[in-house]
């Protein structure tokens, strides 16, 4: 304070800027001037801007990409997509919005995404980061390419640009834009063997199968009908976005050679069924087997046909082994044992009438 000024001692004063930078600044201050001026000189008319909306939304080809869903505590959540929100933003007029990389490191990028209405200075930022990875099937890998950079960037600044569009446009204009797209396309799915085979194809890309498709609609895809056919599309614009995957919605079809036969850890020795010609001796050495071993379904069947043939003829067969052999048949007898030593008895009876 030797010359009185009591600010002597205060900080140094800044230094000025680099000339390219601040003429770089002057030239952005000056563009965003003039947009407020010209948002200012022509305001929006609400009703013309509403009409231009549903005019963008009854067009086919913008519904179609218009509306998404994603799933969320077992049910489907639908809303409006990144192009729909970029339409109304048009539409609506006066509204100003994108991304701007803030920040780039060796790892990661610091990004804001932004809306601003230049008429009433309502604005929406988000910041986020960025990380220099991408994640893929065979594994994560860093990205040091700058054009892969910013195609990241970019890709993860589309969905919080659509949600501070969102958030400065009026809810009410949104909710009729996305009613109005849903209208379109229920209009639109006039052929459905075309929409159904362009719908199907579509989903290809994304690993979809026919069958996956069929499952998730609970039909065959010849029999879809036209809401099953627009709620599919607002899947199909979900897995484009990069807002779901398609594990999130489709359950996958095993194929028959991707299915792993159940094989017991031992299996039971294989078992002798016993014929008519062994059945005498087997009886004699006592190594007969047990009802249950004997009852094998097919020789049983031959044993009770041939038994039916010589009691039908009858031909010296005694009485008393018609009976035996009639009441065996009417308690639909299938021991191997007991109907081979039946039918052994029944030959040698008829064999012993013809000499």
């Amino acid at each position: 304070m030797e010359n009185g000024n009591p600010y002597a001692g205060g900080p140094p004063a800044p230094q000025p800027r680099n000339g390219a930078v601040a003429v770089q600044a002057a030239h952005a201050a000056a563009e965003v001037q003039a947009q407020i001026a010209l948002a200012k000189q022509f305001p929006r008319n609400e009703a013309r801007s509403m009409d231009r909306i549903l005019n963008e939304c009854s067009r086919a080809t913008v519904a179609e990409k218009g509306v998404y869903g994603f799933p969320r505590g077992g049910v489907t959540v639908t809303g409006p997509s990144i192009r729909l929100a970029e339409a109304i933003a048009r539409s609506w007029g006066n509204i100003a919005s994108g991304f701007t990389v803030v920040e780039r490191t060796e790892n990661e990028s610091t990004v804001i995404a932004y809306a601003w209405d230049l008429e009433t200075n309502a604005m929406e930022r988000i910041e986020f980061k960025v990380s220099h990875i991408r994640h893929t099937k065979k594994g994560d890998y860093a990205i040091t390419d700058d054009r892969d950079l910013y195609e990241l960037e970019a890709n993860q600044a589309a969905r919080r640009r659509r949600a501070c569009i969102l958030a400065v446009i009026p809810g009410d204009v949104v909710d009729a834009a996305v009613e109005r797209c849903r209208r379109t396309l229920d209009a639109s799915v006039e052929d459905i063997k075309e929409a159904r085979n362009k719908m199907v194809d579509s989903f290809g890309a994304f690993g979809v199968t026919k069958e996956m498709i069929e499952r998730r609609i609970g039909r065959r895809i010849d029999a879809i009908q036209p809401g099953e056919i627009v709620a599919l599309r607002g899947i199909f614009n979900s897995l484009k976005e990069g807002t779901a995957t398609a594990g999130d919605f489709f359950e996958a079809v095993k194929k028959p050679e991707d299915v792993i036969p159940q094989v017991p850890a031992s299996l039971p020795p294989p078992q002798r069924t016993p014929d008519a010609t062994d059945a005498g001796s087997d009886r004699e050495q006592g190594a007969g087997f047990s009802p249950e071993d004997g009852r094998d379904g097919e020789n049983a069947e031959e044993l009770v046909l041939a038994l039916e043939e010589y009691l039908a003829a009858g031909d010296g067969l005694p009485e008393a082994c018609k009976t035996e052999i009639g009441a065996a048949l009417a308690a639909d007898e299938r021991d191997v044992n007991r109907l081979s030593a039946l039918l052994e008895k029944a030959k040698a009876a008829c064999d012993g009438g013809r000499r």
